[in-house]
């Protein structure tokens, strides 16, 4: 029996939602894209797709934005979460 294939999402969204609110001003994923030298596009899919092989490196230049301005320290393994096949990850609203 072959294994089900594993997909996983971002916390992008939230990530961006929680530091907005934490520096009381809109973080954009222009900015993002500008200082992890990501494109926007990336940035786009990353946020809304859903991905079979999260890319590490990728994880990690997105974090350490996050990192330089938070006071809460992320990890790349904390930015790809698990979701069955066709399953939307839930949002915490902030």
């Amino acid at each position: 029996m072959k294994k089900p294939s594993r997909t996983y999402e971002t916390g992008l969204e939230q990530w961006k939602r929680e530091l907005s609110a934490e520096l009381g001003q809109d973080v954009t994923y222009e900015q993002i894209a500008a200082e992890t030298e990501l494109s926007y596009s990336t940035l786009m899919k990353h946020a809304r797709a859903q991905f079979r092989r999260p890319d590490y490196a990728t994880a990690a230049r997105i974090c350490e934005f996050f990192n330089k301005r938070s006071k809460k320290q992320r990890t790349p393994l904390e930015y790809f979460v698990e979701v069955e096949p066709g399953q939307l990850m839930e949002l915490a609203a902030v």
